[in-house]
């Protein structure tokens, strides 16, 4: 009864309950509006698939569980080899264990109101040597076997795998007999241990977390008395190791039961019990250890003492029996039985030490008890104490007397019944197995109480979120009719009504919030949100047509009105207009596009920035949710007083004002607006003629992006576009644009129209530009500055001006790229075209198989001039617009040394100035007029005297160091130690040094540097006066650099030609090196040897070889330093060659002497000895 309740009834009852909450409470259960459980049908499909559910739980348990009872009798009858037993007897085996296992499945076993299966009932393992008196004992166990009246046997011979095992059935338990040499194993030790561990096996995997409830160990009375004490070590050892063998194999700890088996042949036990009653016998005799001794470390510790109270309760009764025994010889079996059982005491504690006593290195054993039991009454009995008698006194014992065997058995039936079955669920179960069972059922039990825990939570807070919706939803409701009912009656201005859209807008979960997730924490089935945001939503678009769609259609027809101030919208504002009253032509999107863009052309004046953003807002939503046709009368004489209009227009103005409206509100393309195009100082160098702002510049139309981005891909598509709109204009147009001979036409005609207003816009805008005026020093700076620095507007201009106007050029060649003009108007054409009415997709297919042409080069050819002064596009080299602009530069520099106070350069403003006019004459409009402005200002504003400063600069800035780098260091001064480094020396005298620098920049206008030598100038009328040495110095210097630096730059490179004219006949081999480079000479062909000074490798040195040496004297030359060369040449005697560039070398060494010529690359050859040393730094210019 107790397991129909616990597995049927209460999991009914409780699965009830679940059905009760699902059909009473599903119905309120929703999510995001869907409520899955509210038509019944749904909720009893959930309820039976509940019920479903425990039943294939409940079904599948009871197959386990019957698979599992197969398995495992199948298990102990499987065929193994028996070599030990014949076929015909394994045969007969094997069949009636069979037979029994099969009626074994169907029985119920477990006692008295129970219903268990083969596997589920205690399992117990009896162990213990051969001869112990096993079977004997469960013979006469007064235990009931199921299996006796069929079979006539209370036990079962097992077959295969359990061959040496006797199987009892009972109904309390399954006892394992097992054979005495698993327990000792001393047959065939590797055989016995194989097939033991095979049967722990067996026990393993069909009781998996209990494999057995516990183990019983027999021992006989008669191996305790008759064994010497190393066999009964041995017994004991052998009974530790097989039980901890099960500890370890089967993974649980069991209790442990030791019964002494064949007590009667002890001496004065038949005398002693034979007075015993039935129910005498069957008590138990022997002590249980409590619990926590048998859990404890060492159970052994409480064998003694209890030992000893068994023994003094035997003692206690020996009066008693010898009063009521008259045999004499009985009288002394009864007298000398304690003595017997304490003869006994020392063995078995010494047995159950060495079985139990716990170790470090094994587990420990949960020893419950001790039992002494008889089970029939055979065999002579041991007498210890008249043993150890004749022993000591030397006499010859007499023999025991043979017992008779009665059958009776002592101590058995209880002991099994009702203290080893009851303790079944001491037994432990698989540790790992069982932590895995726990973990999981209590990871169940957390996961669902969490889930509760949860599920409430989130009930909760949804239920206080969805209940402050409602009460947010109210509020917001009451103001809005509040609001509505202050104003009815009355005129409606902008702000009141946006004012009321947006509360209606904002309403929670309203318009404004359409799309948008609920919130987490309202959700879990009792949002209520959406249902209020439905009705939020259908109010405020009710108000949007009752408040704003009148409004804008009274701004529409104001539009058409107004056609003369807005032209190029007429033609939208009519479509839009007529839009209102046509469903089938109704766009949304170029609803909403067209009031947005009217809104932004003209803000409604009584209205704040954030009200504007506002309407807007509202008007697309009018747009998305527009009911067509509207409620509201168009006014048709006006809109054929539009059309009238519109028919006026040439059709090609009239695409072409579509693709500037298109321009002006595109994202892709940009209008040109010279204060963004020629950079941050733009308002410094540049103003319009006409008094107009830098900022108004051209339609982003016509640009470079705006013609591929715009114009090229969307021609076709606005053409095609506007021949399906013919119910724009009227069906009486519809006669003029059905013709693709006429469509190709007006492409044509579009395009022309297109390329004179791109030309005529940049020429005006150009023609409108001029350059702001100086009229001080300070401004003038300030002015040429801007114009020639780093971010030059006049280059800047320029180079956008070419990127614009360059209407052929690729997306490679910086454009934007033929595949981005192709691709982008094949996908606008395929766009616009699918939004056509029939008849215009027809034009459309037609016009788009017509070739196209290139007339971008028209633009190109009238600007040509003005892209090849920025360089053709290219950025790698400089721009003819950089020479003037450089001319610039130097001006300004001399108008700011001018400011402070420092001296400007002789001659250069005046030549900086003419140079300038004579640049503009040659560049083309208007570059030619902004650069004759600059020179004209720039000669107002030139200074007359301009020595003083020149000279205070070049004492300030140039003498100091030309003094101090020529002063005492060679090779200005010949035979110096300290030597000047080529570094300083390009400083000085290098193209763009101190000295060519200065010259260039101040002195160059005054001197005539085209006579030899050089001479200064006729003064002018106020030119300043100049001395005659200074000049020469100059010229000096200019010998200098070109002698050094023919390559340019300021470091020194020398390429000389090295000839041997003549070398004595001793002299075998020429060696000289110069730098890593060597010049080698042996009386072969005389031919130039080149070597450049300094080395490029960086090396410094000179020498010069003579082989073989001379006998006397030296034989080599050589010298170190930056100027090694001159100094090495200094050594020897030079004199001039033929030409000027030429000079003859004799290299004499003890009497040897060879003659080189050394020719330099260059019209003054650099190694002449006065060339450098004849520069003095002039003091007075």
């Amino acid at each position: 009864m107790r397991a129909f309740l616990r597995h049927v009834l209460i999991p009914l009852i409780a699965i009830t309950a679940i059905a009760l909450v699902i059909w009473f409470a599903g119905p309120l259960l929703s999510f995001a509006g869907w409520a899955p459980l509210e038509h019944p049908y749904w909720r009893i499909a959930l309820i039976m698939l509940l019920y479903l559910w425990w039943l294939i739980k409940k079904t599948r348990a009871w197959m386990i569980g019957r698979r599992y009872n197969e398995e495992l009798a199948q298990q102990v009858i499987e065929a193994e080899p028996e070599s030990d037993r014949s076929a015909e007897e394994v045969q007969l085996l094997r069949e009636r264990l069979q037979e029994a296992l099969d009626v074994l499945k169907k029985a119920r076993l477990g006692g008295k109101g129970e219903n268990k299966r083969l596997y589920q009932i205690p399992w117990y393992l009896i162990i213990g040597p051969p001869g112990a008196g096993k079977t004997t004992a469960l013979v006469n166990s007064g235990l009931q076997f199921p299996l006796a009246e069929r079979f006539g046997v209370e036990s079962l011979k097992g077959v295969g795998g359990t061959r040496h095992c006797d199987w009892w059935f009972t109904n309390e338990a399954v006892l394992i007999d097992t054979a005495g040499r698993y327990t000792t194993q001393d047959s065939d030790r590797e055989r016995d241990a194989g097939a033991w561990k095979g049967f722990l096996g067996l026990l393993k995997r069909y009781r998996k977390r209990q494999p057995i409830n516990g183990a019983l160990v027999a021992i006989s009375v008669s191996d305790l008395l008759t064994g010497s004490e190393s066999e009964r070590r041995q017994h004991a050892q052998a009974v530790r190791s097989r039980l901890q063998e099960l500890q370890t194999e089967l993974g649980v700890r069991f209790p442990i039961y030791v019964m002494f088996t064949k007590c009667d042949l002890l001496a004065g036990f038949n005398e002693f019990f034979d007075d015993l009653g039935r129910g005498e016998r069957e008590q138990v005799w022997g002590f249980t250890l409590d619990l926590a001794s048998s859990r404890q470390s060492n159970p052994v510790e409480h064998i003694d003492q209890e030992l000893e109270l068994l023994a003094s309760r035997i003692g206690s009764q020996v009066v008693d029996k010898l009063q009521h025994e008259r045999s004499e010889q009985r009288r002394q079996a009864i007298y000398a039985f304690p003595q017997q059982f304490a003869a006994l005491e020392p063995m078995i504690r010494q047995f159950l030490t060495d079985a139990f006593s716990p170790t470090r290195y094994e587990q420990d054993l949960m020893l419950r008890g001790c039992y002494f039991t008889s089970a029939t009454q055979e065999g002579t009995p041991i007498d210890r104490v008249m043993g150890a008698l004749s022993r000591s006194f030397g006499i010859s014992g007499g023999g025991g007397q043979l017992a008779a065997g009665r059958g009776q058995s002592y101590f058995l039936t209880r002991l099994l019944q009702e203290v080893i079955f009851p303790e079944a669920a001491l037994a432990g179960v698989d540790a790992r197995g069982e932590r895995r069972r726990k973990l999981l059922q209590w990871g169940t039990v957390a996961a669902s109480v969490f889930v509760l825990v949860l599920a409430v939570s989130a009930w909760s807070l949804s239920f206080v979120h969805n209940r402050g919706l409602i009460a947010q939803m109210d509020e917001f409701s009451d103001n809005a009719r509040i609001n509505l009912r202050a104003i009815e009656g009355q005129p409606t201005d902008l702000s009141e009504m946006v004012m009321i859209l947006d509360e209606l807008r904002e309403l929670p979960h309203g318009y404004a919030e359409r799309g948008l997730r609920p919130p987490r924490r309202a959700g879990f089935g009792l949002y209520q949100g959406e249902k209020m945001g439905q009705e939020a939503r259908r109010a405020y678009v009710r108000m949007l047509h009752s408040m704003l769609l009148p409004q804008l259609i009274y701004r529409a027809e104001d539009r058409l009105r107004q056609s003369a101030d807005a032209p190029e919208f007429l033609y939208e504002t009519l479509k839009v207009y007529l839009m209102l009253e046509r469903p089938r032509r109704y766009d949304a999107e170029i609803v909403d596009m067209w009031f947005q863009l009217d809104l932004e052309r003209f803000p409604p004046q009584d209205l704040a920035l954030d009200e504007r953003e506002s309407l807007a807002l509202h008007v697309q939503a009018l747009a998305d949710n527009m009911d067509i046709p509207v409620p509201f009368e168009l006014d048709e004489y006006l809109i054929a007083d539009t059309r009238t209009v519109l028919r006026a227009v040439p059709l090609a103005r009239r695409i072409l004002q579509r693709l500037e409206i298109e321009a002006e509100y595109s994202r892709d393309v940009r209008p040109f607006r010279v204060s963004e195009q020629a950079g941050p100082q733009a308002e410094l160098v540049f103003q319009r003629a006409s008094g107009r702002s830098l900022d108004e510049g051209i339609s982003g139309l016509y640009t470079y992006a705006g013609y591929h981005r715009i114009f090229r891909p969307e021609l076709r598509s606005i053409v095609t576009e506007l021949l399906g709109e013919t119910w724009v204009l009227g069906d009486e147009a519809r006669s003029r644009i059905d013709d693709a001979r006429e469509v190709s036409r007006l492409i044509d005609d579009v395009r022309e129209l297109y390329f004179r207003e791109f030309v005529r816009q940049w020429e005006n805008l150009l023609g409108d530009l001029e350059i702001v005026g100086f009229g001080t020093t300070t401004d003038a700076v300030r002015v040429l500055r801007a114009a020639s620095g780093t971010q030059s507007p006049i280059r800047w201009l320029l180079g956008a001006i070419a990127d614009e106007v360059q209407l052929t050029r690729t997306e490679e060649e910086g454009g934007i790229g033929q595949a981005l003009r192709d691709a982008g108007g094949r996908a606008a054409s395929r766009r616009l075209t699918r939004m056509l009415p029939r008849e215009g997709r027809e034009v459309a297919r037609q016009v788009g198989q017509q070739g196209r042409t290139d007339p971008e080069a028209v633009v190109e050819d009238r600007f040509r001039a003005l892209i090849r002064l920025a360089g053709d596009g290219d950025l790698a080299s400089d721009w003819p617009i950089d020479q003037p602009l450089g001319t610039l530069r130097r001006l300004a520099i001399t108008f700011e040394d001018s400011a402070r106070g420092v001296a400007a350069g002789l001659g250069t403003t005046a030549d900086l100035t003419r140079s300038l006019r004579e640049d503009a004459l040659s560049l083309p409009e208007p570059v030619s007029e902004w650069l004759g402005a600059f020179s004209v200002r720039i000669v107002q504003l030139s200074a007359a005297d301009t020595r003083s400063q020149v000279q205070r600069q070049w004492a300030s800035q140039v003498l100091p160091v030309c003094r101090e780098l020529t002063g005492q260091r060679y090779p200005f001064r010949s035979g110096s130690t300290q030597d000047l480094s080529l570094q300083e020396f390009g400083r000085l005298f290098g193209h763009g040094g101190l000295l060519d620098q200065f010259f260039d920049e101040n002195l160059r206008s005054y001197a005539d540097t085209s006579a030899v030598p050089w001479r200064w100038r006729p003064p002018r009328p106020g030119a300043p006066t100049l001395s005659a040495d200074s000049i020469r110095q100059f010229e000096q210097a200019r010998r200098i650099r070109d002698a050094f630096f023919p390559e340019g730059g300021q470091r020194p490179v020398v390429q000389l030609d090295l000839r041997p004219v003549e070398m004595d006949q001793s002299i075998n081999r020429l060696t000289l090196r110069i730098g890593e480079q060597t010049v080698e000479y042996f009386h072969g062909p005389i031919r130039f040897t080149t070597v450049r000074w300094p080395d490029p490798s960086g090396a410094a040195g000179v020498r010069l070889q003579f082989d073989p040496p001379a006998a006397s004297g030296r034989s080599a030359a050589s010298a170190d330093g930056p100027w090694a060369l001159l100094r090495f040449l200094e050594q020897f005697r030079r004199r001039p060659g033929d030409t000027p560039e030429s000079m003859i070398v004799e290299f004499e060494m003890a009497g040897r002497k060879a003659t080189y010529e050394i020719r330099a690359h260059a019209l003054v050859n650099p190694l002449t000895s006065d060339l450098v040393q004849r520069f003095q730094c002039p003091s007075v210019l």
